[in-house]
């Protein structure tokens, strides 16, 4: 693999980026320096609201610490945390994060919410949430039906599927804004974190200052109370005197 393969394109702030010198650079500003480790060729990524994402290329091998990987050939990936859309996974670990797509030909699910994807020969762990996304056949539900003379009955009634008077636009707006809500309480409680550490460097600051001014108030008071220092102080006091005094008899005669 060629260093010049490594990347096709980083798309950040606007720009779009095919240097690897540039886009090495702006990985390690945004501390993403752990994607630098990773094994890939001819990579489409990108970078929004501080998340890393994979549009596409091939992930030979390394650690994916959090993000998004829309697509690609991945090879061999240890997926710490992150969101899944698409892609073929031939091998994979996945620590924890939400799967909506792809392909995953073997491997070992830690802690996951799989809500689509094929799973062949992969190791699914019973911590993980899986949602159902096969449709089942029609099965007839019994449903409580109140009558008119005020009695309650069980009424058969067919249901199509999983889901009645539900359209896909519908599923998939409530499974966005379910990822949107969890993604929000992720960086608030980032947010949190920093300022939580700024205020406490800050204190600690404040409180080496206050024991600064306290070591020099005690060196004044020290030096305030050294009989050597007066006592030279006096000498001082009588050497003015004495010199002021012939000064001034010479100034007589």
């Amino acid at each position: 693999m060629e260093n010049n393969q490594r990347y096709k394109e980083l798309k950040y702030e606007g720009k779009t980026y095919t240097q690897k010198y540039q886009i090495n650079e702006i990985l390690l500003k945004n501390k993403m320096n752990w994607f630098l480790d990773c094994e890939v060729e001819n990579a489409r990524i990108e970078i929004v609201k501080d998340t890393l994402i994979f549009n596409g290329g091939v992930f030979y091998n390394g650690v994916w610490e959090y993000g998004v990987i829309r697509d690609g050939d991945i090879r061999n990936i240890s997926f710490q945390n992150g969101v899944i859309y698409n892609g073929t996974f031939k091998k994979i670990k996945m620590e924890k994060g939400i799967v909506f797509g792809g392909t995953f030909l073997r491997g070992d699910v830690l802690f996951a919410d799989i809500r689509g994807g094929d799973f062949k020969d992969v190791n699914i762990s019973n911590n993980v949430n899986q949602t159902e996304k096969e449709e089942k056949p029609a099965q007839p539900v019994q449903v409580p039906v109140q009558t008119q003379s005020g009695q309650t009955q069980a009424q058969p009634v067919q249901v199509q599927g999983e889901v009645q008077n539900q359209d896909a636009k519908q599923i998939q707006s409530q499974v966005q804004e379910r990822y949107i809500k969890k993604f929000g309480s992720f960086i608030n409680e980032s947010v949190r974190i920093d300022i939580n550490e700024s205020v406490k460097s800050i204190s600690v600051r404040a409180d080496e200052i206050a024991d600064e001014i306290n070591d020099i108030r005690n060196e004044v008071e020290d030096w305030q109370n050294d009989s050597e220092v007066n006592t030279l102080l006096d000498e001082l006091e009588n050497i003015n005197y004495e010199y002021d005094s012939e000064k001034w008899q010479a100034v007589k005669i």
